[in-house]
């Protein structure tokens, strides 16, 4: 087992198991929105889509990782009609899943 010394894991005296240890980290909730980004990832693929053009690039690049920016193109573009998205915790995990379908629905086909 590697041990570097800025990792503390090894000072604890507590043995961990997996399950355990991804239970405490409450680890179910990144793995929910990371199976998203494999669905995307499978549907582009499921699509044929080899390659994808600068504008898809940029689409699924903002809907994924500039949530501000997505909710101001839905917005402009009329995407969200009676849905709103308020800056907050919640309104942004609402926005980025409605960005995911948006882009399979949309993007990738």
């Amino acid at each position: 087992m590697i041990q570097e010394t800025h990792c503390k894991g090894h000072d604890s005296l507590c043995e961990h198991l997996v399950h355990q240890w991804r239970k405490d980290q409450e680890l179910s909730v990144y793995d929910q929105y990371n199976d998203l980004m494999i669905h995307l990832i499978s549907a582009k693929n499921r699509a044929g889509l080899r390659t994808l053009s600068e504008k898809q690039r940029y689409l699924i690049y903002m809907s994924c990782y500039d949530i501000d920016a997505f909710r101001q193109f839905a917005k402009t573009k009329k995407l969200i009609m009676d849905q709103t998205y308020p800056h907050t915790i919640e309104g942004d995990i609402q926005c980025f899943l409605f960005a995911i379908s948006w882009l399979e629905e949309t993007v990738i086909k």
